[in-house]
């Protein structure tokens, strides 16, 4: 049985150092991780550190 890693996001499956999409390498008997490609990781540190920015420095609201 070979464990595969699925990207949370973009859903595709990581093959040794490539990540491939995911038609047919996935059978019905594989073991499945999730985790984050290289690309959807990058995406989702750079929203966090937005919401980081924009808590640390609110704006202004104007009524």
């Amino acid at each position: 049985m070979v464990m595969k890693v699925q990207c949370c996001v973009c859903k595709r499956i990581r093959l040794g150092n490539r990540w491939y999409s995911p038609q047919g390498r996935i059978a019905p008997h594989d073991c499945i991780s999730y985790g984050y490609c290289p690309e959807c990781a990058a995406d989702a540190a750079e929203k966090l550190r937005q919401e980081a920015r924009d808590a640390a420095y609110p704006r202004a609201s104007v009524a």
